[in-house]
């Protein structure tokens, strides 16, 4: 039986025929129709800004790559005000997020990514995470936007530059680097829900030698959580503090050494799910929360040996905590004596996640003027302490230790094979080793050897148009189910039966076959990127979870890895800008997609056992994608910006059978910047549209008996607006 939200899915054709779209595509042309008053000025030839893409072994343009990426300025962020880059993620082609917390938990590219954590460690997702070079992999809480210079996006694996931990792409944020110029902005904004945003940058030299910038910003909001229990408005709370310091030492001629220091402390609440699926309301009694406090460090050290020559030597260290608690009945003491009649007396229950992570890496490569060579090794180490309570049970808290060794070579080699037609071939080795130790005497080590390879050809028919041809291959490691090892022996034996074989998954490995293309027309005033793609993966991993009642009155919710037989997936992304003239920007990024995996065992909730899915669509791909945004310069002072974003129904997860609904949504903000002050208000989701970013399936109604499965979802955030002002200096 297939389940779907509130909303229905339909046809690309009727979705857009609805009151969002036919409002919306009526805004954008009047916009343009106002743009369009003012392209009678004559039009020289322009030339849109050359974007450089950090995401590379060798500093690239975006025109060079051979490869699917989006990339935001800050422009993007500002016009949203946007604080965290799942309030972006939606302008990208085939990409997606889970939530599940405060924010965005896990992302999601082209159907492959972690939607869920628990119990077991998930130090590598397949979507990784970077900020100004310090690997995040897995803390997506930690992707602020303030005083950032540009997001990349990497669609298909990154094997030769990541390894392990980007198998279905990457995502890097980059600070505005240091300066030598003194300068920077201050920049405070208001909102609905008791909004407040208030930062600061300054940059400058500290020395001849020496440059620096230093960034510090706080956010606070009630969030849009009514807790109607306990008469609260602030149960999903944000509360989050950024400061990083870049700084940028001349060492010598031919020397450079580049020190980054980020630190992020995130206090969020996180009480989003009732029994009714109540928009924005809940009547728990324990909110839950969602809390990162990390330290990281950056030191890079660059050694130029020749004019095409030279070596990159970077270290890192990360320190995090975090936390992750919920109300796991979702209701309070009272509330079957509150008008609800319960045939079954009701739970309580809180489930308290603290991990304390701690990771160093050695970074080194040798570049020339066609190769790149260099090694690569990291260390990790995760604590947790689990706090589970579940009355009228005791409570059961649980600890593990989880360590993880990295160490790996890699090279890539870039010749010229003739004037219009390059070449690129990246390959890597990597030895991935991870060991796991419990309260409950489990002990487990793993060993795997990754290999990932990537060749692209790059075919330049003429300076304003190219062709590429990319293959890549990329893995991602396998283990142990640690929470599947530690309650064995506690479940019944027909869960032992089918837990036994489940104890541990194999890695998996993804090829990615693409062609595209790319092009800058009408006197360079429309840029278009075009990618079309086919992704096969090999043994995909997927979590999935067991329901089990040992005797006399046991309950066990286990949950683990495991591996299906294959899964494939097809499509197309495409990103156009077109700039006519100085007083209109239109925008365009539209994909496409079908996927799917192939056999894979799963706990049914609904006839309480194991079946065996055939085949089914992979769970955070809808079929279609779309953005679509107008920026009219009014005036030389005065800006206007439109945007509206959807996405086809999709399916929340593996092991059951439910789906979103259609998604439509509309941003809009009205700027006036001159060359010292910037004032501009803003609204996301324009016409209050509801939407789901998480679903959940099981039986959690003391009403019926606890018996019976529904749907649960996590609603998006609801309209928001605001003002934010910034003084540039």
């Amino acid at each position: 039986m297939l389940i779907q939200s509130e909303n229905t899915s339909t046809s690309f054709l009727t979705t857009c025929i609805t009151p969002l779209c036919l409002r919306a595509a009526g805004l954008c042309s009047a916009l343009a129709l106002v743009a369009s008053s003012f392209a009678t000025e004559a039009n020289e030839s322009q030339t849109m800004q050359e974007v450089v893409v950090y995401s590379t072994l060798d500093l690239r343009t975006v025109d060079q790559l051979a490869a699917s990426i989006s990339v935001w300025t800050s422009d993007h962020a500002q016009a949203r005000n946007a604080q965290h880059i799942d309030q972006l993620l939606g302008t990208s082609p085939n990409v997606n997020f889970s939530g599940g917390a405060s924010r965005g938990r896990f992302v999601q590219i082209r159907g492959v990514g972690d939607i869920e954590q628990f119990v077991d460690p998930k130090a590598y997702p397949s979507v990784g995470l970077m900020v100004d070079g310090i690997e995040l992999n897995g803390i997506f809480g930690a992707g602020l936007l303030f005083d950032v210079e540009q997001v990349e996006i990497l669609r298909g694996p990154q094997g030769t530059r990541l390894g392990a931990s980007a198998l279905a792409g990457s995502i890097n944020i980059i600070s505005t680097q240091p300066t030598a110029n003194t300068g920077g902005f201050i920049e405070v904004g208001v909102g609905k829900f008791a909004s407040r945003q208030s930062g600061v940058a300054i940059a400058g030299k500290l020395s001849e030698q020496i440059s620096a910038r230093l960034a510090v910003n706080q956010y606070t909001s009630d969030g849009y959580i009514e807790n109607q229990f306990l008469n609260k408005k602030d149960t999903g709370k944000f509360d989050e503090q950024l400061a990083k310091l870049n700084l940028r030492w001349a060492l010598a001629d031919d020397q450079q050494l580049d020190l980054t220091a980020l630190h992020i402390d995130n206090n969020n609440g996180y009480d989003a799910f009732s029994l009714d699926n109540s928009r924005n309301t809940t009547v728990s009694d324990e909110p839950g929360l969602d809390t990162q406090e990390l330290l990281g460090f950056a030191l890079k050290h660059t050694l130029t040996l020749s004019p095409t020559s030279a070596l990159h030597t970077k270290i890192t260290s990360l320190h995090a905590k975090l936390k992750y608690a919920f109300d796991e009945d979702w209701v309070n003491n009272d509330f079957c004596g509150n008008d609800n009649t319960c045939s079954q007396s009701q739970f309580s229950s809180n489930d308290s996640y603290e991990r304390d992570r701690e990771e160093y890496s050695y970074d080194s490569h040798l570049t020339g003027e066609d190769f790149v060579v260099g090694v690569y090794l990291q260390h990790s180490n995760v604590k947790l302490n689990r706090a589970y309570t579940f009355n009228p049970f005791p409570a059961a808290d649980f600890s593990s230790k989880y360590g993880i060794e990295r160490q790996a070579l890699y090279g890539q080699w870039t010749p010229t094979l003739t004037t219009r037609l390059s070449a690129s071939l990246g390959v890597r080795y990597e030895l991935f080793s991870d060991t796991y130790s419990d309260q409950n005497a489990i002990i487990s080590a793993t060993d795997d050897e990754l290999w990932s390879v990537d060749a692209a050809l790059n075919f330049s028919i003429s300076p304003q148009f190219g062709l590429y041809a990319l293959v890549a291959r990329g893995n991602k490691a396998g283990g142990v189910n640690t929470d599947a090892s530690s309650n064995i022996s506690f479940a019944t034996q027909t869960a032992q039966n089918e837990l036994i074989d489940r104890l541990r998954y194999a890695n998996e490995s993804l090829t990615n076959l693409e062609i595209g293309s790319q092009a800058q027309l009408f006197n360079n005033t429309l840029t278009s990127r075009l990618s079309l793609f086919y992704n096969h993966r090999s043994r995909p991993q997927f979590e999935t979870f067991l329901l089990d009642f040992p005797p006399p009155e046991g309950f066990l919710f286990i949950g683990y890895q495991d591996n299906a037989q294959s899964a494939e997936s097809h499509g197309v992304e495409w990103q156009i800008n077109f700039e006519p003239n100085s007083h209109i920007a239109l925008s365009a990024n539209l994909a496409y997609i079908d996927s799917s995996f192939k056999h894979f065992g799963i706990y049914d909730f609904d006839v309480f056992t194991f079946v065996d899915i055939v085949q089914k669509e992979q769970p955070r791909a809808p079929t279609y994608q779309y953005h679509l945004q107008t920026t009219v310069n009014v005036s030389d002072t005065v800006s206007a910006t439109l945007a509206i974003e959807g996405r086809d129904s999709y399916q929340f997860a593996y092991y059951f059978d439910a789906e979103s609904g259609n998604i439509n949504l509309a941003h809009a903000s009205l700027s006036y910047q001159n060359e010292k002050v910037s004032l501009t208000f803003w609204l996301r989701n324009l016409l209050d549209e509801s939407y789901p970013v998480q679903g959940l399936y099981f039986a959690n109604d003391p009403r019926n008996s606890f018996f019976v499965n529904d749907l649960y979802t996590q609603s998006g955030e609801p309209r928001n607006g605001g003002v934010t002002f910034r003084y540039d200096f």
